[in-house]
């Protein structure tokens, strides 16, 4: 069959693909339309499966298997069905509830009714019965179908007062099985006296019965299709789906509109969902991210694999089933699943079990996990990734975030302020300076329904009279513009307004002791959270404060900061009791907080002397006529590492102290200790503002900073200003992308550099890239265009067909406005380019940072202009391994380095943390996809080893040779290839590996300073053989005695002095252990092991004492061998390359 013809429009900003002979999307038929149009695709693929797990008995009238004309067909025929039996009851628009179980048939009569126009009301069955009546009122529901399982349930968990109640709500109930289960359990019901009230109330009409027939059929001809599309859904009608189901305490009303629906699916079409071939759902249909995973599916020819679960306790059982199942699969399978479920699972590894741990093998296999929810705490992540399961987020409730997105990550959660996908969204300016995160279409949750539905459109409060729309997830600035109410690092906030979920840690410390009948947590707005008791006092232990603090200091270590508990907590006496709501009888929050508020407090300030009428975030000063306190900075750095940070090794004045993880006790601990020392007592909010010692000894002073500041004082105020005044000159025009990853136009600097020359390289090569725009400085263009020509031919890589196809060199100079560019190519790279590889700086190792911050830090500032004008574009930005932060022993961090423990002495890896910065702020502030790169000492590639002259080590080698001292060669372990270097750049950034952030590029193999010391003696003998070990003062020493030419050392002599030579010494005595060096290139080693997995090869760079070889070859062998190509310092300071 010929594949119809489609093209690209555009509607409502939206770009959508589809076949150029229908109607838009958004008119009649759409839904069956869009099935259709796959139908015509792949007639004969299944589309939706169902997988049977151990204790089912399946029924010989149970479906198990669907393709497309086959569902299209019962789609068709089941329209008409509902239409003859319901249709004339309950008018278009109305709700019906299901109440069901997961079954082929099921997701057949969701989508019908769907397609019909009624709001389908799946209701979740573990809900009370009280609960579910509430929601039907609410719903104002018309007609429920429900099953003999989940009424069963329900009768044994209700009164039958409650259960009366639920069948007075709506005008019919209707029997639905097709399940043989809940045949069986249609027996029990009849023997139970409380059916006996109710089933004269349901009509005996099985849907999912005659559904079942109409199915397994499949050769009824008495229907025709224009018959059964004479009840096409409209548009206007009111919506589709009701999610009951959250993982908050307040079941959730939410209306989508065919708008929102389609909508997502189109943004799902663009994130290469369609590349999927099967999808097991861990979700059932009656919750939204089910049902939104089932359209998916059906629109992009996915084959939806569904299973049904019969007991609760036998989840991860059966989900093993299931996988194992279909292992043949899983390779090119999606697992949507949910925080909670996987937490699950977690907790069955832990406990030793075998199914677990064949479950999580299982889940390593498949393509990767969908987290469906809004709330995956950062311990969870770190699960999967040690289990090696690729993991993506599904972004909750938004209307385009249901969608799964493309791209994996496993560091993603530790590195961004909030966890959604920044390529949907746009930062407006808002209030002067303060940015906020804007929704750039609508509500997410109510689309355009809120203003018609009504109630359909709300949330349910448990208080009395408290109904809410989704809007309260969201502020509305401006109009139609929703600012997200998120919380930065582990997890979002909650539909409730709290900043976390409370529920499972409820959970938690309810279980700490039989004697505990309730339990509430507070606090998810303050700096940690407390508990409240309820007790048995009859059953209480005599040691309960014992047993509940050494279990809080367990549960702390899973939960985020923010949510950790205080050791100090509430328990209420014999006659105080917990509100608890009447309809769910859980504890209401609000009400504990009003009735317990003073004994709260005192939970958070504890020997509180605030006078009530003032505010207790001010300042407390001890009752005394004394001036203030006059502290010895030393001496508070001294409390705090002994008595309040016994395990920290590292404190100064500027370190963040809740970035130490300050949890409750250290705060509380702190706070007396201030008031024992300097008799004053700040609340333990403020402490938590203020943040670092410096600012906490400002504010109980009241004085302005005294003391002399350390040398390097002046350049961290320098570059904290400069990224704060460039962050905020980038900010304007910025607008967000709403399309994924493409490399097809690559804009590049750097062009005139060894790497650069290698990466225009690699790119050429791939089939996808269309242009690489090429910045190049020069005196015109065709002076730029030899430039670039000449650096290529250095290392062999010039070929015509290059030039003449892919690259354009663009005559430009990111040290100057707009990067030297004229107007009309500037315009053409906003709308063209796709990614951008920010290689070009100027490399000086003398040179102050003022004097390099045009072009390396100034320079990043005006590629991140283009890179966040008009759409976004996915900027690589290389930067160099001297700027990673280091831990004690001398070993590197994968992270951005906090400005306060910058310690680097020179103006060049100064103006790459700088950049840095930079980028990080236009992240977190503007979505802008980063990933930086910090190569180690880069050398010539693996073929020629040639590379540029002047280089360090071969400035080292040869001073070495001539003066017969070694200094510290750790310096030389850190040798990398530039065809490696480059080609695991390109491989990462076309790939999308966006979410690792940093990566590290080093040899994994380093050898220590004797044993490169050692290499150089045994196999240059005649080179090195007289050379001795000694440190770097008495290596310069001998410089400058014996050394004065111009092509080693000598004229970086007085640099090296005043710089790092005590470094380098103290670093030889630094033992760096193998795990410490593991940790350094955690996010090096991810993007190996993916390209592994990917190509079945592995990439590996050359052995160091190869490419020590090299660089002896071309710096001594070969230099010998002709005229020395000597360049002077003021030379070096004038090439600028890449690093």
């Amino acid at each position: 069959m010929q594949e119809e013809p489609t093209a690209v429009i555009t509607i409502d900003d939206y770009q959508v693909e589809w076949p150029i002979h229908r109607n838009r999307f958004y008119q009649e038929n759409s839904v069956l339309g869009m099935i259709e149009y796959w139908c015509s695709k792949t007639p004969q693929n299944p589309c939706i499966e169902r997988t049977f797990v151990p204790g089912e008995t399946v029924h010989s009238n149970v479906s198990k298997q669907l393709n497309y004309e086959e569902f299209k067909r019962a789609i068709l025929l089941t329209r008409r069905l509902l239409h003859d039996k319901i249709g004339a009851k309950i008018a278009k628009g109305s709700c019906v509830a299901l109440l069901h179980e997961n079954s082929l048939v099921y997701s057949v009569i969701v989508f019908a009714l769907f397609s019909l126009g009624y709001i389908v009301f799946p209701v979740n069955h573990k809900l009370t019965t009280k609960v579910v009546s509430k929601l039907l009122e609410l719903g104002q529901v018309q007609c429920v179908s429900i099953s003999p399982h989940i009424l069963q349930s329900m009768i044994q968990e209700s009164s039958i007062e409650d259960v009366l109640d639920l069948f007075s709500k709506c005008e019919t109930y209707l029997w639905s099985s097709d399940i043989s289960e809940e045949l069986q359990d249609l027996q029990i019901l009849l023997n139970d006296e409380k059916f006996s009230q109710v089933k004269q109330l349901i009509e005996p009409l099985d849907i999912m019965k005659d559904i079942s027939n109409i199915i397994l059929n499949k050769t009824d001809n008495t229907l025709q299709d224009e018959v059964c599309l004479e009840y096409p859904a409209k548009f206007n009608d009111p919506s589709f789906y009701v999610n009951t189901s959250g993982s908050t305490n307040i079941p959730k009303i939410v209306v989508h509109s065919q708008r929102s629906i389609m909508s997502s699916l189109h943004y799902s079409h663009k994130l290469h969902y369609s590349k999927l071939e099967f999808i097991v759902n861990f979700l059932p249909l009656y919750h939204l991210m089910g049902f939104y995973n089932l359209l998916t599916s059906l629109y992009h020819g996915t084959c939806y694999i569904m299973f049904n679960n019969p007991k609760s306790e036998n989840m991860i059982s059966s989900l093993y089933h299931v996988l194992k199942h279909h292992e043949a699969k899983l390779s090119r399978m999606s697992i949507p699943s949910m925080p909670i479920l996987m937490n699950q699972i977690k907790e069955e590894v832990e406990r030793g079990d075998d199914i677990g741990r064949m479950l999580i093998s299982e889940l390593s296999k498949s393509l990767f996990v969908t987290m469906g929810g809004v709330s995956t705490p950062n311990y969870l992540i770190t699960f999967l990734q040690d289990n090696r399961i690729n993991c993506v987020n599904g972004y909750g409730m938004s209307e385009i975030g249901v969608c799964l997105a493309s791209e994996r990550f496993t560091g993603a959660f530790k590195s961004m302020n909030c966890l959604l996908p920044c390529k949907f969204y746009i930062w407006k300016e808002r209030e002067g300076d303060a940015l906020e995160l804007y929704l750039a279409k609508g509500c997410p949750t109510c689309g355009l329904t809120y203003i018609s539905v009504g109630n359909y459109a709300k949330f349910w409060n448990e208080e009395e009279g408290n109904t809410f729309c989704t809007h309260d997830l969201f502020y509305e600035f401006p109009r139609n513009h929703y600012v997200y109410l998120s919380r930065a690092d582990d997890i979002l906030c909650h539909t409730n307004g709290e900043m976390t979920n409370p529920q499972p840690i409820e959970a938690a410390v309810k279980g700490f002791d039989p004697c505990i009948t309730h339990a509430v947590i507070l606090g998810h707005n303050r700096p940690f959270c407390v508990a409240i008791f309820e007790t048995d006092k009859d059953r209480e232990p005599s040691d309960f404060t014992k047993i509940v603090r050494k279990k809080i200091k367990d549960l702390n270590k899973t939960l985020p900061i923010h949510s950790r508990l205080s050791l100090d907590f509430l328990v209420l006496n014999r006659n105080e009791k917990l509100p608890l709501t009447e309809l769910k009888g859980l504890v209401s929050r609000k009400k504990t907080e009003q009735m317990y508020a003073d004994k709260i407090e005192n939970l958070y300030n504890p020997q509180n002397v605030i006078p009530q009428s003032q505010p207790t975030s001010k300042l407390v000063e001890h009752v005394t006529n004394k001036p203030p306190p006059l502290i010895n900075p030393q001496e508070f750095i001294s409390l705090l590492k002994n008595q309040v940070f016994p395990e920290v090794k590292n404190i100064d004045l500027d370190t963040s102290l809740p970035g130490l993880g300050m949890d409750s006790l250290s705060l509380i601990q702190f706070r007396n200790l201030l008031f024992k020392n300097y008799g004053v007592m700040p609340s333990v909010d403020e402490i938590f503002q203020l943040g670092t010692p410096r600012q906490i000894i400002k504010r109980l002073q009241n004085i302005e900073e005294e003391g002399t500041k350390d040398e390097l004082s002046d350049i961290r105020e320098k570059i904290a200003n400069d990224v704060q005044f460039l962050s905020k000159k980038i900010v304007k025009d910025c607008t967000s992308s709403a399309h994924p990853l493409k490399h097809e136009f690559i804009f590049l600097t750097g062009a005139t550099g060894m790497l650069g020359a290698y990466v225009i390289n690699d790119l050429a090569k791939l089939e996808e890239v269309k242009k690489i725009y090429c910045l190049c400085r020069g005196n015109s263009v065709s002076h730029a265009v030899e430039r670039l020509m000449n650096n290529m031919k250095l290392y062999n890589l010039w070929n015509d067909f290059t030039l003449n196809n892919k690259v354009r060199v663009i005559l430009g100079d990111v040290a100057t406005e707009r990067m030297g560019i004229e107007e009309s190519i500037y315009s053409e790279l906003l709308e063209n380019v796709d990614v951008i590889y920010h290689i070009g700086s100027a490399v000086d190792f003398v040179q102050p940072y003022s004097s390099l911050k045009a072009a390396n830090v100034d320079g990043t500032s005006r590629v991140i202009e283009l890179a966040l004008t008009r759409k976004i574009k996915p900027l690589a930005y290389i930067s160099s391994i001297s700027a990673a932060p280091k831990n004690e022993d001398g070993s590197l961090r994968e992270e951005i380095i906090q400005l306060s423990k910058l310690n680097q002495k020179f103006g060049y890896p100064q103006t790459k943390i700088a950049s840095e910065l930079l980028l990080t702020e236009a992240k977190q502030r503007l979505g802008l996809p980063i990933l930086i790169f910090r190569p180690a000492l880069i050398v010539g590639d693996e073929p020629t080893g040639k590379m540029q002259r002047g280089f360090l080590v071969e400035r080292m080698l040869k001073s070495m040779h001539r003066v017969g001292v070694a200094p510290n060669l750790d310096i030389l372990n850190n040798l990398i290839n530039v065809d490696y270097v480059s080609n695991i750049i390109v491989s990462a950034v076309r790939h999308g590996y966006f979410d690792l952030e940093v990566v590290h590029i080093t040899n994994r193999n380093p050898p220590s300073h004797s044993d490169i010391l050692s290499h150089l003696k045994d196999h240059f003998s005649s080179l090195f053989g007289h050379v001795q070990e000694g440190s770097w003062q008495q290596f310069l020493d001998e410089i400058a005695k014996k050394d004065i030419k111009e092509d080693g050392m000598y004229p970086l002599v007085q640099w090296a002095r005043e710089g790092f030579i005590g470094e380098l010494d103290t670093e030889r005595k630094l033992v760096v252990s193998r795990e410490a060096f593991e940790e350094s290139i955690q996010h090096f080693t991810e993007v190996n092991n993916r390209l592994t997995e990917m190509r079945g090869v592995e990439r590996k760079e050359l052995d160091v004492f190869k490419l020590l070889g090299r660089l002896v070859e071309f710096s001594l062998v070969a230099a010998n061998d002709q005229t020395k190509s000597v360049e002077s310092e003021s030379s070096i300071r004038e090439n600028v390359i890449a690093v």
